[in-house]
């Protein structure tokens, strides 16, 4: 993010703490409760958001190394991502192009050598390539060069690696897609970031209320009263939308401190939190010396 967006955001969230207001749309708005219990709207939304889109699959951190893979399942996709001897990111459906067996078992981080089917030992390059086939006299009419793997479109950005779950045609602008919100990441440093903690929760709540939670400070004086809420204004934040993502910015009670300082002095991750919401799935809380990643995956409306 450059310093002439932070100073902006922290005049914004300062005006707020002065005049005792907020962000607000101007009147309220009502929604219906098929919006997270309708089976029909969920598949829906798995249909188009979470098979058609880029979708963050993994940490960068996780498979920097040539010979690095790892799998990837919620989607509802089978995924492979595979950092080839090359050098070069890929990822693939994982299933073989024989009869479909799952070529790498989740959990494993390694593909050093060729990539073989546990079936019939059908064998894969790194870059997808179908290299060798047991007693191929038995499939005469074989073009290895058209049954190589599945290949999906990736891309690695801001520390993250993003894989769109449908085998698409046409080349995907991710730079493009992800627009402001990506370039605010990479000011950020997000690029150099490494995986440190991973933590998995499954909830019986529709998908779509983690963003209702997070993307709000509403609740902070009561939820938190016994925690953070002493730290943050009361019900603060400042909210651009870079359609289709978003960024909230929640300033901490310490910001005022910055009305006595030089605007060249004000640092955004000192003077609260950010939160940037990736369409579809994707919350990242940038905190003054780390950031949380979160993805959220919907096993079915609750």
């Amino acid at each position: 993010m450059d310093h002439t967006t932070q100073v902006r955001l922290i005049k914004a969230a300062l005006d707020q703490f002065e005049r005792n207001t907020f962000d607000m749309q101007g009147e309220e708005t009502f929604t219906t409760l098929d919006r997270y219990l309708d089976p029909q709207r969920c598949q829906r939304e798995v249909d188009v958001l979470f098979r058609k889109l880029p979708l963050v699959v993994c940490a960068a951190s996780q498979v920097a190394r040539p010979g690095d893979c790892l799998t990837h399942d919620l989607s509802g996709v089978p995924i492979l991502v595979l950092r080839g001897r090359d050098g070069v990111l890929r990822a693939f459906l994982n299933v073989c192009r024989h009869r479909g067996t799952r070529l790498v078992s989740a959990g494993q981080s390694a593909c050093k050598g060729a990539i073989v089917c546990p079936y019939h030992a059908w064998t894969f390059a790194h870059d997808g390539k179908l290299v060798g086939v047991p007693h191929e006299e038995g499939f005469p009419t074989l073009n290895k060069a058209e049954n190589g793997l599945v290949e999906l479109q990736v891309h690695e950005a801001y520390g993250l690696v993003f894989v769109i779950p449908t085998p698409q045609e046409k080349k995907f602008d991710f730079e493009a897609w992800f627009g402001q919100a990506g370039a605010e990441l990479r000011g950020l440093g997000f690029d150099s970031t490494v995986r440190y903690y991973p933590r998995r929760f499954e909830r019986k709540m529709n998908w779509k209320k983690m963003f209702d939670a997070n993307l709000e400070t509403y609740h902070f004086r009561f939820a938190h009263a016994q925690t953070i809420a002493p730290m943050f204004g009361d019900n603060k934040g400042v909210f651009d939308v870079f359609d289709p993502h978003m960024r909230m910015f929640l300033p901490k009670k310490r910001i005022l401190e910055l009305r006595d300082k030089a605007e060249a002095e004000w640092d955004i991750r000192w003077a609260g939190n950010v939160i940037y919401a990736l369409f579809p799935n994707t919350i990242i809380l940038v905190e003054p010396d780390h950031a949380m990643v979160m993805t959220v995956w919907p096993q079915g409306p609750e």
